[in-house]
């Protein structure tokens, strides 16, 4: 340790002695006493000792702790001022030489060098009178190698004998889960802890894409709004004017748009306005948001350019839709087919007799084996910021915003099971199976499949939870398995998913959307409830690649899992926007 401290300083301390060496160059053998003329053999000495102090000796002096060389250099200074003392014995074979005082001119030289390095040359000039040039030599070397012989091994014994042993480095921080603990003993200690809160599935009504639209509370679409991340993607998008183009027509220049989700603020509609757009369709499920956006788009001037419609897409008129150019949705969820965006855009792909544009372009769920966080892995934690993490009624989903993965994942990739092109026919999307397998190159114990988004904004254009802290529009998921297990590099996970968006659950009583001339009823509509399933199996080289090391049934994640709702909530969701 102390070896590769001197040597990754080595260039440094040479430059910092250069000026110190150039100083030192003549060097007057100390005289005996009081009137004693120095020999010329004194002289030559003197100068073969000096060119044995090699760089190495004044970079071992100069790592001497500087509480130990004040020490010293405090006592050197006493016995100057009291005794006259030229410097200290190196060897009890030069203590009577060394003790006598030395000269006016010798004293001012050294005051410019440093006091360990005076001590150390007055030691060398007092052998001087009994060494030979060959015993210099030796010296030399020995101070070198770390010998026994001079006042360089004194210093050498002084420096072994201040410099401690390093304390053993720790491989890894310390983690909050003991050893031993099973996967449910420390999701039990991460709700204590309150890092995530409990769940329970929403039992007050069928819960499908349909019922979570109007579920959302004002908070949780303020918070959208104020994801920079999202909006600024969007915005960029709809001034895209084509790959290579730096001028040409923007991509909702001069176009008949129709937005899927509004919102309260209608933000998306009016940025297309902005961007060119000839005119736009708004629709809103939600009774609440429909009624503030469509005040608010009076309020700023912007009706006659902007319809807001009230209504689930799949019960507009395809009329009213006025046959779309431009399809801009958000309806995208922590799996992305999550919300029924696949569903809603078959929907309109089949009515309009049309494929439209789609902002965005495309998105893709991707899943990479991952160990299960820990506390300090949690930027929001549930104590602090109320449904931003949370864990599924029956502990197959652990989601929280902006988790931090960065320590997570236990293989170098991801890899996508679900893709949704939205500017491709939609209806050979609607399921999906993929075998994905995954080489191990981290070892850990492996606590799930972690789950997030890429969206394609437009074309070459990413954002999503895919990178590490970007948006806090969705969660970060983990999928949990029902045990730990322990991987090493090297080892296959291999993985059969099933993105199911053909599950449907027929909703009654839906209403036409409201808008002069136009008729309400009620009638029975197909909602989409998307169901996604993992089976993992794990390979090790070790044991076999025939047969699995470890095999779990097929973990499947229903709608309801998906979305629940915290306890002691009775309607709102525990959603992280």
């Amino acid at each position: 340790m102390v070896g590769a401290m001197w040597s990754s300083e080595r260039g440094g301390r040479q430059g910092s002695f250069k000026e110190s060496g150039r100083n030192n160059s003549r060097v007057h053998a100390p005289r005996c006493r009081s009137g004693c003329k120095p020999t010329t053999t004194a002289k030559s000495l003197s100068t073969a000792c000096r060119n044995s102090i090699t760089t190495n000796s004044r970079k071992r002096e100069a790592e001497l702790a500087d509480d130990y060389g004040n020490k010293e250099n405090s006592g050197n200074k006493e016995n100057t001022g009291n005794n006259g003392a030229c410097g200290e014995n190196s060897t009890s074979a030069t203590s009577t030489s060394s003790t006598s005082s030395t000269s006016s001119g010798s004293g001012n030289r050294s005051l410019s060098r440093p006091l360990k390095l005076q001590r150390r040359l007055s030691g060398r000039g007092s052998s001087a009178h009994s060494l030979s040039a060959t015993q210099a030599t030796n010296d030399r070397k020995a101070d070198d190698l770390g010998g026994d012989c001079g006042g360089a091994s004194r210093v050498h014994r002084e420096l072994r004998g201040l410099i401690l042993a390093p304390p053993p480095l720790k491989s890894r921080r310390m983690s909050a889960y003991f050893p031993d603990w099973s996967l449910h003993q420390k999701l039990d200690l991460l709700l204590k802890m309150g890092i995530v809160a409990t769940t329970k599935v929403n039992e007050s009504e069928e819960v499908h894409t349909l019922s979570i639209c109007g579920q959302f509370a004002e908070e949780n679409h303020l918070a959208m709004l104020q994801d920079s991340d999202r909006v600024s993607y969007y915005r960029k998008a709809m001034y895209w004017t084509g790959e290579g183009k730096s001028e040409g027509k923007r991509l909702v220049e001069g176009r008949r748009v129709l937005e899927i989700g509004t919102g309260p603020i209608c933000l998306l509609s009016i940025n297309a306005v902005n961007a060119g757009a000839k005119h736009v369709v708004a629709l809103e499920a939600s009774r609440p948001s429909h009624c503030r956006a469509k005040k608010f788009v009076e309020a700023i001037g912007m009706s006659h350019k902007i319809d807001i419609l009230h209504g689930y897409s799949k019960r507009v008129p395809a009329e009213l839709f006025k046959k779309p150019e431009v399809v801009i949705h958000e309806i995208i969820g922590d799996f992305v087919s999550q919300e029924g965006v696949a569903d809603a855009l078959l929907d309109v792909q089949e009515r309009t007799g049309s494929i439209p544009l789609s902002i965005p372009f495309g998105a893709e769920t991707l899943i990479c084996p991952a160990s299960l966080p820990e506390p300090e892995h949690f930027l929001y934690p549930a104590h602090s910021y109320e449904g931003r993490s949370i864990l599924s009624p029956r502990r197959i989903l652990l989601q929280s915003v902006r988790l931090n993965t960065s320590h997570l994942l236990l293989s170098e990739e991801f890899q996508a099971f679900e893709t949704l092109k939205f500017q491709s026919p939609m209806k050979s999307q609607m399921e999906q199976r993929k075998t994905l397998k995954f080489v191990i190159s981290r070892p850990g114990c492996m606590a799930g499949l972690l789950a997030v988004i890429k969206i394609e904004i437009y074309p070459g254009m990413f954002f999503g939870t895919f990178r590490n802290g970007e948006t806090d529009s969705w969660y970060t998921s983990l999928v949990l398995l029902p045990e730990e297990v322990t991987v090493e590099p090297g080892d296959v996970v291999c993985v059969e998913s099933c993105a199911d968006m053909r599950n449907y659950s027929k909703v009654h009583g839906a209403k036409q959307p409201q808008k002069s001339g136009s008729k309400t009823g009620s009638g029975s509509v197909l909602v989409s409830k998307p169901t996604y399933s993992f089976t993992v199996t794990v390979y090790k080289p070790s044991f076999s690649f025939r047969r699995p090391f470890k095999s779990f049934p097929p973990i499947v994640v229903p709608f309801e899992e998906q979305a629940p709702v915290l306890c002691g909530a009775t309607r709102r969701y525990a959603d992280k926007r």
